[in-house]
């Protein structure tokens, strides 16, 4: 295969990953190459992915981003994709958020990672571009240097400078969107049932902009400081934390769950208390969360959160109990145990809190310095502004840097090891004609048949031809026939969708579209065809639902509506 310029590479025979849009292979010593399935390779892609070779971001940062540096073409000159470095990952930026902690990253080193990525959005803000998704799947980190790596650089929301054309970002992780978007893909699948799948892709522009990619920049950095845990996990002060739910994704960013609000708390007791921060950081959050609702403009840009940040280091201190806690000199005890013992309280009948306080995390990781940032800065060029000058800056990562494989494509496959491979699944259950899974950070997704309500997203009754996030902290999930069941880390059990036998446990026979709380104290679920089984953590074992074979062993053949 050859480049723009004739450029030769040979590709290895053998894939380092793959994903629902192609494969990435090696094509130098330092360079991968990422080749697009035939069917996505388009006119439209191959003019973006130009117009990004010819105007890259600073040369600082691209050590941290998998951008174009040349496109690939075959023997019959068909663009069929592109050549960038290779960058060195270890491990994803969703693995830092899972809680409780399965990586010794101390929380130093989380405000290194939080930086850095500061560092790449600034330049790559600079240079004329827009994020739009930032699904932390795609944010790669290296755990020995703190860097981070942007992959799925094709997806971005470009805009051609010369001619003023938009190559939309068509995706955007569920959370992470922010409301002025949300509400105008609302507004335009209300007009256009049909685009509700696609709707990134369709709907009016703009879409995407400096200010969205603010909105989930500044969840990120809320996330790295609070256990992994949204800034969207918020309930009514006076409300019980067993009783009520922010909602999930997208719907608990529409009904503004901001936990940190006036009149709102976290549901989560592991998410440590807001004042445990110095009132700078605290103001940039009400800045992105509160203020930033009504006018997007408020919300702080990423060289405002770096030089908070940069600030907020040189206060900490280092937990006498737990070598990977640093906090606020200002705090007399450690937020992060006092929020560890109240999670465990919550959680030690069920046994899944695991820590090792003597752990030693590695040494603090360097931090990259923005070039020509400064805290002061109030306006960036609009988006059809020209990449900035390159500059000399060196790669302050001189290690080589091992072989890695690039996380494979975020896009969901027909193929069963396709959607094992994307979702990093632990737990899956097959209803009739719907699917849920359980992935690695506690996240429930479901998709298939909706006629009853059995994905439980709220938003209607649509079929969903890919995953759709549902809700969080979930350690069990059964799907029945047209019913869902799902119990989480508290032992709170919730059900949605078909109640015709009165299988979701309720008392009534009505559906539910969204999930409900059934049972509090209970320690594992089954759900069959249109009945259902819990198992109390007393060792009871309690059914309800359709019993016309018995299926309830009550010794009848009558129907349980309720417990």
């Amino acid at each position: 295969m050859t480049g723009i310029n004739g450029t030769a590479y040979i590709m290895d025979s053998t894939a380092l990953g793959s994903g629902g849009e192609g494969s990435i292979y090696r094509a130098f010593v330092t360079r991968v190459a990422k080749v697009y399935k035939p069917d996505i390779m388009t006119q439209e892609l191959e003019n973006k992915l130009k117009i990004m070779i010819n105007n890259p971001p600073n040369e600082s940062v691209l050590s941290q981003v998998a951008w174009p540096m040349d496109l690939i073409y075959d023997e019959n000159k068909k663009c069929v994709g592109f050549v960038m470095r290779e960058l060195s990952v270890n491990a994803e930026l969703g693995d830092v958020y899972k809680y409780p902690s399965t990586l010794p990253i101390s929380f130093h080193q989380k405000i290194n990672i939080a930086q850095n990525i500061c560092v790449v959005i600034s330049e790559v803000h600079k240079a004329g571009y827009i994020f739009g998704d930032f699904n932390p799947r795609n944010i790669g980190l290296d755990r020995d240097t703190g860097l981070v790596s942007f992959l799925d650089t094709d997806t971005y929301h470009v805009i051609d400078p010369d001619e003023g054309i938009t190559y939309r970002c068509n995706v955007c992780a569920p959370g992470y969107a922010a409301p002025e978007l949300l509400t105008k893909c609302s507004d335009y699948i209300v007009i256009n049932p049909d685009a509700r799948r696609n709707v990134y892709a369709q709907a009016p522009l703009p879409t995407f902009t400096r200010e969205t990619d603010n909105f989930a920049l500044a969840i990120h950095i809320f996330k790295l400081l609070m256990n992994g845990y949204t800034p969207f996990g918020g309930i009514a002060e006076a409300a019980s934390v067993s009783q009520s739910s922010p909602g999930v994704g997208d719907a608990a960013v529409r009904r503004d769950s901001y936990c940190f609000k006036p009149g709102y708390k976290p549901q989560s007791a592991a998410i440590p208390p807001l004042d445990a921060f110095p009132q700078e950081l605290e103001d940039l959050f009400a800045r992105a969360f509160i203020l930033g609702r009504n006018d997007p403009t408020q919300r702080p840009i990423a060289s405002e959160w770096h030089s908070a940040l940069s600030r907020y280091s040189k206060t900490l201190v280092t937990c006498p109990d737990n070598a990977l806690h640093q906090y606020d000199a200002k705090n007399e005890t450690c937020p992060y145990c006092e929020a560890d013992k109240r999670f465990m309280e919550i959680v030690s009948d069920r046994a899944i809190f695991v820590t090792d306080i003597k752990q030693t995390p590695h040494p603090p990781p360097p931090i990259v310095l923005p070039s020509q940032i400064q805290a002061s800065q109030t306006n960036q060029p609009n988006p059809t502004a020209q990449a900035s000058q390159t500059n000399q800056a060196t790669n302050p990562a001189n290690a080589p840097a091992p072989p890695v494989v690039i996380s494979p494509i975020q896009t969901i496959s027909k193929t069963p090891l396709g959607i094992v491979s994307a979702m990093k699944n632990e737990i899956i259950s097959a209803g009739m004609l719907h699917s849920v899974v359980v992935d690695s950070n506690r996240c429930l997704w479901a998709w298939g048949s909706n006629k009853y309500g059995q994905l439980g997203d709220a938003e209607g009754f649509n079929q969903s031809n890919s995953p759709i996030e549902i809700m969080e902290n979930v350690v069990a999930v059964s799907a029945g026939g047209f019913h869902t069941m799902a119990l989480t880390a508290r032992g709170d059990l919730w059900a949605w969708g078909s109640n015709k036998y009165g299988q979701l446990g309720d008392g009534t026979v009505n559906n539910h579209q969204k999930p409900a709380k059934i049972l509090a104290n209970i320690a594992a679920v089954s759900a069959g065809n249109n009945h259902t089984l819990a198992l109390g953590n007393n060792g009871d074992l309690v059914t309800w639902g359709n019993n016309d074979r018995g299926q309830l062993g009550d010794g009848t053949l009558s129907i349980e509506l309720n417990l």
